[in-house]
């Protein structure tokens, strides 16, 4: 193993050849902190040692384990955290490079190439990926804020929201007794529209917390558009809406007549 520290990116050369290695050395040297490898197996003990490293050449013609082989097995254990890799091969043949790309390389590149060129599209690979990189922390740090948002408004609002429900519920028990039909049916749509408040608390609470609990489960598209029937309900009424049936299943537009 032969490293040249430059600047403060790091690459893997990893080429069977003892030629290519050198002139990729020499030359990307100038910009890049570069580690030499001969065998595949070596590369993927350094990932799994936590070395910080920003991309990949790999050669697809390599005795032990091709690049592509090198590519699949070292996604499948990194994931995420497997570095961008550029393909170079002698093969302009579109089966490899379509099995290449398809293992998940960013970029394929035939030999013979010019160096300049291919220092240019290997900053190409880092930068992408440096922006990837980023758009992810942004994404996480958004959903840490909606996490804390949805807790502080699911406290705000459940506490109050509970009071009301339960004097609806109050006024539902005496207007049953002294209540005429209009008193009654506006209090019964005030405890759905409270209800309905509830749910959508709950449901944002859930979607605060989605990345946090990955797991799927079948949903019943039955139980969805009665939902959402549901939800629609004082809505329709107002606006008279018209009821059309799907395949079985109930859809609500807020079409007026």
């Amino acid at each position: 193993m032969q490293i040249r520290l430059n600047m403060n990116k790091t690459i893997i050369v990893l080429d069977d050849q003892p030629s290519v290695r050198r002139l990729l050395s020499q030359y990307l040297g100038q910009y890049y902190n570069v580690i030499e490898l001969a065998d595949a197996n070596e590369a993927i003990s350094l990932l799994d040692g936590g070395y910080k490293i920003d991309a990949i050449i790999a050669d697809v013609f390599m005795p032990e384990m091709s690049g592509q082989d090198f590519l699949e097995k070292s996604r499948k254990k990194f994931g995420k955290n497997m570095p961008p890799v550029m393909m170079l091969s002698s093969s302009d043949s579109y089966s490899e490079k379509s099995k290449s790309f398809k293992q998940g390389a960013q970029d394929y590149m035939l030999k013979p190439f010019h160096p300049e060129e291919l220092r240019m599209r290997l900053n190409h690979v880092i930068e992408k990926a440096d922006e990837i990189t980023m758009y992810i922390r942004e994404l996480e740090s958004s959903n840490n804020e909606l996490t804390q948002f949805a807790n502080m408004v699911s406290h705000e609002l459940r506490e109050p929201l509970r009071m009301v429900t339960s004097y609806l519920c109050i006024l539902d028990r005496t207007m049953s007794e002294i209540g005429g039909p209009m008193q009654k049916d506006c209090i019964e749509f005030a405890l759905k529209g409270a209800r309905r408040m509830e749910n959508m608390i709950h449901d944002m609470l859930r979607l605060a917390r989605i990345d946090q609990d990955p797991k799927l489960e079948d949903v019943s598209l039955q139980e969805v558009a009665e939902q959402v029937k549901n939800n629609l309900e004082i809505l329709i009424k107002e606006k008279k809406g018209v009821t059309f049936i799907y395949w079985g299943l109930s859809k609500e537009f807020m079409e007026s007549k």
